[in-house]
């Protein structure tokens, strides 16, 4: 597979996604990217397409909870009359 560099934006255009979700994987770990210049902290990211795809493949964080967890007594729907 080719490892050659995307900008930000050629990677949000791939993955289908809007740059805060990009630069909010980045921050999370999901999409590996690295700074252009990493001696600055401004400097542009740089990922690959087989971290887009990795991304794309990883499991998202969620967490299973029930609506009825605590309730114990009966309510009444507030709409109906």
């Amino acid at each position: 597979m080719e490892s050659y560099s995307l900008t930000l934006d050629e990677a949000c255009q791939f993955l289908k996604i809007s740059r805060p979700t990009a630069t909010n994987w980045i921050r999370t770990g999901r999409l590996q990217a690295t700074r252009k210049d990493p001696t600055k902290p401004k400097s542009p990211y740089l990922t690959t397409r087989q971290a887009c795809i990795a991304a794309l493949q990883s499991p998202l964080h969620t967490i299973k909870v029930s609506a009825g967890d605590g309730i114990t007594e009966e309510r009444k729907c507030h709409s109906s009359a």
